[in-house]
């Protein structure tokens, strides 16, 4: 019967031990998260400043892509305009 009861106050003294380490350990899991949600907060808060600088460039993009398709055209006719002057002025030199 000792031995059964020697038993028991051992296994208290163990569950007594780990429930002390379980809660200490859960104080300072719950710690960490907190650190951790202060270090999301700023992560989110520098992502939606990104977030908002790149639909800015992304914007000032599509104006520069609306002017360069102007200019791609104007390109376009100006090269065309010069080889026709250039068949021209090569039709001029064979007659002459």
């Amino acid at each position: 019967m000792d031995h059964h009861h020697a038993l028991q106050s051992e296994l208290i003294t163990s569950l007594s031990s780990m429930s002390g380490q379980l809660k200490a350990n859960a104080v300072g899991f719950g710690e960490k998260l907190e650190k951790d949600k202060e270090v999301m907060e700023e992560a989110k808060g520098k992502l939606e400043e990104n977030h908002g600088g790149m639909t800015k460039q992304g914007d000032r993009l599509k104006g520069y892509s609306g002017k360069q398709k102007g200019t791609t055209c104007w390109t376009i006719a100006v090269v065309a305009g010069v080889a026709v002057a250039w068949v021209a002025v090569f039709m001029l030199i064979k007659v002459t």
